[in-house]
């Protein structure tokens, strides 16, 4: 089939269009006391995470801090990964940690 210049031109430059790049990171925190993960969406230009929660392995409130990076999701996708719809939430920590003043 005969195509056009012009239209040979869109069709080439329509497949090669970049994607714009996903605005959120999935990473895994790593607690400093016992090893224990979490995973955590935060922006991909931020600095890496370091955080104080509790612990299920001591049952004290310990310093996560950022190990690896696991993929770049847009912020539509939180709500598809189990493990993230709560954790990023700062009203579902426990009273010890979101204490009311």
């Amino acid at each position: 089939m005969y195509t056009s210049p012009i239209l040979n031109l869109a069709a080439t430059s329509i497949c090669y269009a970049k994607k714009a790049k996903a605005d959120r990171m999935v990473v895994i925190c790593k607690s400093v006391v016992s090893g224990h993960i979490r995973m955590k969406a935060r922006p991909r230009l931020s600095e890496k995470l370091e955080f104080i929660d509790i612990d299920p392995v001591v049952r004290q409130e310990v310093l996560y801090k950022e190990e690896k990076k696991v993929r770049s999701i847009r912020d539509h996708q939180i709500a598809l990964i189990p493990r993230l719809i709560y954790t990023n939430q700062i009203d579902s920590k426990w009273d010890s940690i979101a204490k009311d003043s």
